[in-house]
């Protein structure tokens, strides 16, 4: 079945959810080379790279000579030897500490790389959510992109932590463990004891497949809740107007037990790996313990080196519960890797190109030629061979009904998409020519939906000019006529907004939207249904501040409210994405054509 996301900008202007099959790109199984992508993050922390394997080296070769240490100590306490059995003891002490020194050192310093290492990643990552272009974030749901970059990214942390601080240096103690054994005591006792090395690894292996497959389940299923609780959070008026409390709690609720139990089945092949080391750890003890014994009364090997040799095995303990830790982990962070570089390798279908240049001057001209566009998801076009031009510093006014097209026209503009075909330039520059910052930096865009950020006031105006004064925010929302209601607030221009501006009214919002742009002083300006869902006062405040700021400005305004544009130096009427009529709204009335219907309908209605 397929999933609800967050799809395609509707032609009202609007999100609109559209079922669409989710496609990631193909998972890489190859464990290594993912690993060593995540590990080039660690290049710039060299040093402390070199640090922390050299406090490796010192804790393995304290953990191997306990070995020895204790052979000696036994020989010596068997031949009463007090003089060298206190000289033993001293040793034991300073290894004890070097062992501890470099054990916490590794903790340290992996917890500080492995940290390092999620922040660059989870940084790469929210860069490239911002670079990639609205047809990629059409097509995928919020929570599942915030659970790309907080909960996947984690996993990956976690599992280098591990590597790095458990991995690692119990690789080093293992080896360096038989090796020792194998030398110094009997390498036919120690061959004896890793014959069920393969029976391990190949336990360990089939229960990681299993691990990276639940593991991924959970990533999704955790995606799932998150993008609901957003989704169910950021609309909660209208949850309470329709009283739906109830029904999102036992929707929430369904999605929370999917996640448990998708998460318990994780836990469960995880938690089937260690008993199964365990067992087939005691079981070679006990067999190593025989055969040892054996070997001590045929006079291979002594009392004080069998001993020895005990603490070698048990030296091998925490290695390999390591080694089964570990592989889980890397299944886990595998699944996670897998989607968090299918975005970073996603490329961007809106992109300057090695001809994209930033003319010195604008004026502002622009000319549709037999454009058509479509959206990914719809197999209807939203555009048809439309052609327009617009005179630098004029006004053009889109009319026209749900899905006419106007929306679709103002995100070509913007170049949040390219047109299907046809061309569109500006100042007779073709828009693909133009470097896309560039464009977008000589735009003013006030959005339909009165987008603000959490904070204060001043700081969301100068999201329009970060560099901008405080006197020039103020000269700004004088211009949107929003200075006189700031004014009477207790901390002006450091008043919280709350989330999305919500202790603000509708026309409160909007002229600081409208001031948002001001500030920029662009050359061209968007405006998208600026009053459509404003009271009467309000609509005339926001309308004085927008005929105050237009002049000299190309404009480009979609209304519903044919009176607010009546101004308009051209007015577009469009339907199914063609255009009807053009003209001054004198013009049209008089042709008593589409718009002069549209307009005598609203009229009657007031």
């Amino acid at each position: 079945m397929a999933e609800l996301v967050d799809a395609p900008v509707s032609k009202t202007g609007g999100l609109r959810s559209v079922p669409v099959q989710f496609r990631p790109s193909a998972p890489n199984d190859n464990t290594m080379n993912t690993y060593l992508r995540i590990l080039s993050y660690l290049k710039p922390h060299l040093f402390k790279v070199i640090l922390t394997f050299v406090c490796m080296v010192l804790f393995s070769v304290a953990s191997v000579y306990f070995i020895p240490l204790i052979r000696d100590i036994t020989q010596e306490v068997s031949n009463k030897n007090l003089a060298h059995f206190h000289n033993h003891i001293i040793n034991a002490f300073f290894l004890s500490a070097l062992w501890i020194t470099t054990k916490y050192g590794i903790r340290f310093l992996s917890a500080h790389l492995a940290y390092k290492v999620l922040t660059k990643l989870r940084q790469d990552l929210f860069q490239k959510l911002n670079h990639l272009s609205m047809d990629f974030h059409q097509n995928h749901r919020i929570g599942d992109l915030n659970s790309r970059l907080f909960s996947d990214t984690d996993k990956i942390f976690q599992s280098l932590g591990i590597i790095l601080e458990q991995f690692l240096p119990n690789i080093l103690i293992l080896l360096g463990t038989i090796t020792y054994l194998s030398i110094n005591i009997s390498w036919k006792l120690t061959l004896f004891s890793i014959v069920a090395m393969p029976l391990f690894v190949y336990i360990v292996m089939e229960l990681g497949k299993k691990i990276k497959k639940a593991s991924g389940k959970v990533q999704k299923k955790l995606a799932d809740l998150n993008h609901y609780s957003y989704e169910t959070l950021q609309n909660i008026a209208v949850v309470k107007a329709f009283t739906n409390e109830p029904l999102v709690n036992k929707r929430f609720k369904k999605l929370n037990d999917i996640n448990f139990l998708a998460y318990m089945r994780e836990i469960k092949h995880i938690i089937m790996m260690e008993p199964r080391i365990l067992f087939l750890q005691y079981s070679s003890f006990i067999i190593i313990l025989w055969y040892g014994g054996s070997m001590v009364v045929a006079g291979d090997i002594t009392g004080p080196e069998l001993l020895s040799f005990f603490s070698g095995i048990l030296l091998l303990i925490d290695p390999v519960l390591a080694i089964s830790k570990v592989y889980g982990a890397i299944q886990q962070a595998n699944a996670a890797a897998d989607r968090i570089f299918s975005i970073l390798d996603t490329p961007s279908t809106i992109k300057n190109t090695s001809k994209s240049i930033s003319p010195k001057t604008i004026k502002g001209a622009f000319e549709f030629n037999k454009v058509s566009f479509s959206y990914e998801s719809s197999k209807l076009e939203a555009i048809t061979n439309l052609s327009l031009h617009v005179k630098p510093g004029k006004t053009v006014a889109l009319v026209g009904s749900s899905g006419a097209g106007k929306s679709t026209l103002i995100n070509l503009i913007l170049r949040f998409y390219d047109p299907t075909s046809g061309i569109i330039t500006m100042d007779g520059i073709n828009l693909k020519d133009i470097t896309i910052r560039w464009l977008r930096s000589h735009i003013g865009y006030v959005p339909q939906d009165d987008i603000l950020f959490r904070g204060n006031i001043l700081d969301n105006i100068r999201y329009g000019n970060p560099s901008s004064s405080e006197k020039e925010v103020i000269h700004a929302l004088k211009q949107a006529n929003a200075w006189e209601f700031i004014e009477r607030l207790p901390d002006k221009l450091l008043t919280k907004i709350g989330d999305q501006g919500k202790k603000l009214s509708g026309g409160q919002k909007q002229r600081l939207s409208i001031a948002r742009a001001v500030i920029r002083n662009p050359h061209i300006l968007i405006l998208d249904e600026a009053t459509s869902s404003l009271d009467a006062k309000s609509e005339k405040l926001v309308q004085d501040a927008i005929l105050k700021f237009i002049k000299n400005r190309t404009t480009f305004v979609i209304a519903h409210r044919l009176s607010t544009i009546m101004h308009a130096d051209t007015i577009v009427v469009l339907d199914h994405g063609q255009i009807l009529e053009t003209g001054t709204h004198s013009d049209l009335i008089l042709k008593k054509g589409h718009y002069y219907k549209l307009f005598n309908t609203q009229f009657q209605k007031t």
